[in-house]
């Protein structure tokens, strides 16, 4: 957050990112895991019909091999493990498993409700499910062994979508959102935010479902990938860390009288409650509140100072 007239700001950190590589992303491509493997991008892809896993050239984007679910699946999440690819289905129940070499089926397992976003962090698969929930499955047997629930310091972080093991970290899509949430797999709590407004205009693609989804990471070189539905790029990515306020508290009486400039950066669909609160004595109280709607970049507010008394301003995510 950022305000004029000199007034000093307390900061909180978020992190953002910036874009190393742009690469070629096949427009078909309805993205619901990517993986990077032995330098090649694996990737399932959804819609009934149309979902199929396959093996991806990352320069140029050409499929190099590729199999076709049955058109009753819908193709979701996937994860590598030592000789297998893992796939989910969305509401089928059934987990495909695949030769990592040859991409051929080599048998399945069941499981109840939706299947979302997989990945797997050495010993065992996670697994999403559009809820605030990750599922921790053996992958000899597919047995469940431990659920997570996932918060930040608002509560329970539901739409978990895709996933990716990165460096000890959990990292997730959140579904119909521009971010990324970083958890830990230890407690489920949300260790940092990164924020990918203004990676792509997927708006401009008038399809309410081409939305940011897809992480991969390449261990040997440490490096990021992420994509999105149906999106013609597929970008390396650099995560940044800045600074920024959720709250600012202001001596009204030792500012010149006039109007103060806020600005603060917002996430797309979240919303925001812009307070003024004002101190009078002993007493503290809201003095008004605006409801903002996050489009994924700044938001500017001109605000009138009072003539004097103390009191902030602050802007919470509802």
């Amino acid at each position: 957050m950022l305000i004029s007239s000199q007034v000093r700001v307390a900061s909180a950190e978020w992190q953002t990112f910036k874009v190393l590589q742009t690469l070629p992303h096949d427009t078909e491509a309805f993205t619901q895991g990517l993986v990077f493997h032995n330098n090649t991008f694996i990737e399932g892809t959804g819609q009934f019909g149309r979902s199929s896993l396959r093996v991806v050239e990352p320069r140029t984007g050409k499929v190099k091999k590729q199999i076709q679910l049955s058109p009753e699946f819908f193709g979701e999440g996937i994860a590598v493990t030592e000789d297998s690819i893992f796939q989910l289905t969305w509401k089928s129940g059934k987990a495909v498993v695949y030769d990592l070499d040859t991409l051929q089926p080599k048998g399945g397992f069941t499981y109840q409700g939706q299947g979302w976003g997989l990945t797997f962090d050495g010993e065992r698969l996670v697994m999403s499910d559009g809820s605030d929930s990750l599922y921790f499955r053996d992958p000899d047997s597919f047995a469940l062994t431990e659920t997570l629930k996932v918060t930040d310091d608002k509560g329970p972080v539901r739409k978990l979508n895709e996933l990716e093991w990165i460096k000890g970290e959990i990292w997730a899509n959140q579904w119909q959102t521009d971010r990324i949430a970083r958890i830990s797999p230890d407690t489920g709590v949300v260790i940092a935010w990164i924020d990918f407004s203004g990676l792509f205009d997927w708006p401009s693609l008038r399809d309410a479902d081409a939305v940011l989804n897809g992480i991969a990471y390449d261990r040997e070189r440490d490096r990021v990938f992420v994509t999105g539905k149906t999106w013609p790029f597929l970008f390396e990515v650099r995560v940044e860390t800045q600074g920024i306020s959720d709250q600012v508290h202001i001596d009204f009486s030792r500012l010149p009288a006039g109007d103060l400039s806020l600005s603060f950066h917002s996430f797309r669909g979240t919303r925001y409650s812009l307070e003024h609160w004002r101190s009078i004595d002993t007493t503290t109280e809201l003095y008004s509140r605006e409801s903002i709607i996050g489009t994924g970049h700044r938001v500017d507010r001109t605000l009138e100072l009072p003539q004097a008394g103390d009191g902030f301003f602050r802007v919470v995510g509802e």
